[in-house]
């Protein structure tokens, strides 16, 4: 069983950039739903195969080159895995890139088909696969997620009237052995009997798999202003009765018909919402696709500009010193991948997917989102803000061509009382505090959302 050890986190928000602490999961790239808490996050340690955290900064390409290199042979292992019926006893792929190494969990015996395919690749690219047995499939600890998850929601006001902690967090274990849960709770600390409480309560909804539970504060919702056509872009939307501003992530194009959208975070607006010019005010976007469950949504141009949206993102800074980015393919998102996200108020910034999969709760109590990309930005150094919600999250290749690959859309945050990069100004707090950044973040995969979709969308590249 794991131990149950208490962790501070800080709160969740959206990132929709307005001056209102509703504003925080993934509203830190959204002005108008990013909020703040208090407390910083502090990590609970992890298990050993994790390697020590890589610097805040872009880690240059030479380290993009060997990511790449990693990230193939993980994606050679789970395309081997899914032609096998049943649970193939598949866990999880880690990538180690400076290592040049891939750490493959896997239940049981590794089929000698999957062995023979990630070898292939592995030796091909210079990766060393090292292969560690893990307690669980992942599809056993999903199911194990989607049942927390669903017992939170079903008992939300129960827990609520009780005052007992309720679930905001729950992913797999970085050793394949158990979740790894986050509860909000009073204080950010429970009582030694609660603690069990909470543990019992699990492994009761889990089937028996054991989770590590840590306390803190749920997440909450968090230019490129005057050329919307790009990712990474500043729009304007009308949020919880005000004006506020979002960020545009990746272009698709939709199937049979020729006209490319524009995807964000479903937090920014609801479905008929206008879409306008940061700079000026104009119309040039509608919302549809509404999905609320995994916080997307796109953009869809007018009917007279089909092809308004094309295959770059905006990188680099809030304001200055930006340059387009050109969309080369679908990345992978293995635990240990380092990501860069181009929110249109904070700018670029860079972190490691320390929880590949992960349904979150927001601190509202009421917004679920299933299968967040969890990323960690060590030290006290901002990783999203208000305003940032929806834009791009993408790996570089490193390359003279300034190509990158789409990982997903921001989505939530926690607020750590960072000051924030880029955008100082994103409002202010009811009582009168400048609205703040945190180093903690979630993303919306793309890969979800280009396989589950009807009418069916392609991402649009260059």
């Amino acid at each position: 069983m794991y131990k149950i050890e208490c962790v501070i986190s800080s709160r969740i928000r959206r990132s929709v950039r307005t001056p209102s602490r509703l504003a925080a999961a993934l509203g830190f790239l959204a002005v108008t739903s990013m909020t703040a808490a208090g407390s910083a996050y502090a990590a609970a340690s992890e298990p050993s195969i994790s390697p020590a955290p890589l610097a805040s900064s872009d880690p240059g390409p030479e380290h993009w080159k060997k990511q790449r290199r990693t990230d193939l042979v993980a994606d050679a292992i789970q395309a081997a895995a899914d032609k096998l019926s049943g649970d193939s006893g598949f866990t999880e792929a880690i990538v180690h890139p400076e290592q040049l190494n891939v750490t493959l969990l896997w239940h049981g015996n590794v089929p000698p088909a999957v062995k023979a395919a990630y070898t292939k690749v592995a030796r091909a690219q210079g990766v060393n696969v090292s292969v560690v047995q893990a307690r669980y499939t992942q599809r056993q600890l999903r199911t194990a997620m989607d049942a927390v998850t669903a017992d939170n929601k079903a008992h939300m006001a129960e827990f609520a009237t009780a005052g007992l902690p309720r679930v905001f967090s729950v992913g797999p274990s970085a050793d394949g052995n158990g979740l790894d849960v986050s509860v909000e709770a009073p204080g950010d600390s429970l009582a030694p009997s609660a603690s069990a409480d909470v543990a019992a309560r699990i492994a009761s909804v889990a089937g028996g798999i054991p989770a590590r539970v840590r306390t803190g504060a749920a997440p909450q919702a968090v230019s490129r202003d005057n050329e919307q056509n790009y990712g990474g872009g500043r729009w304007g939307t009308s949020v919880f009765g005000g004006q506020g501003h979002c960020s545009e992530g990746f272009a698709v194009r939709q199937a049979g018909t020729g006209f490319t959208y524009m995807l964000t975070a479903a937090h920014c607006a609801n479905e008929g919402a206008a879409a306008t010019s940061a700079a000026t005010g104009a119309r040039f976007a509608t919302v549809v696709l509404r999905d609320a469950d995994f916080d997307t949504e796109l953009l869809r141009p007018p009917n007279s500009q089909p092809t308004f949206f094309g295959p770059q993102i905006w990188v680099g800074g809030a304001h200055e010193g930006v340059w387009r980015g050109n969309v080369h393919g679908v990345a992978s998102n293995r635990r240990n991948d380092y990501v860069c996200q181009s929110g249109a108020f904070s700018g670029v910034t860079c972190g490691i997917i320390t929880e590949p999969y992960t349904n979150i709760t927001l601190s509202d109590g009421q917004t679920f989102y299933g299968e967040a990309h969890y990323v960690s930005l060590y030290g006290y150094n901002p990783l999203l803000g208000p305003g940032d919600s929806g834009g791009p999250v993408y790996t570089p290749d490193g390359g003279p061509e300034g190509y990158v690959y789409a990982n997903g859309t921001n989505s939530a945050a926690t607020d750590s009382g960072i000051t924030c990069q880029g955008d100082q100004d994103r409002g202010t707090y009811p009582d009168g505090g400048p609205v703040m950044c945190g180093n903690h973040g979630w993303y919306a995969n793309i890969t979800s959302f280009l396989h589950d979709r009807e009418p069916s969308f392609s991402l649009l590249t260059r």
